[in-house]
């Protein structure tokens, strides 16, 4: 967790994507662990099926896009569903 904690801090807050509104596709923006994997997964895949392609087109989503809800308004519908 810390790995994945010290990425977020050292990497993606610092970088100047991070408040876009717009998709990332910029690999480097991925965690170093889950972009080694995705990168062996893509290349058995294209073992499987040499004629197509594969593509990113985002690789990380924004603050700014993400739905944000409040916590009294979590709360307050978590006690009207009880």
């Amino acid at each position: 967790m810390k790995k994945i904690a010290d990425f977020y801090l050292k990497t993606l807050i610092i970088n100047a994507k991070f408040g876009s509104s717009l998709p990332i596709a910029d690999q480097q923006l991925l965690f170093r662990d889950f972009l080694a994997k995705l990168n062996t997964c893509i290349l058995q895949y294209k073992a499987l099926y040499p004629n197509q392609d594969v593509t990113f087109t985002e690789t990380y989503r924004s603050n700014v896009l993400q739905p944000t809800v409040s916590l009294s308004s979590t709360a307050s519908a978590t006690t009207k569903a009880m």
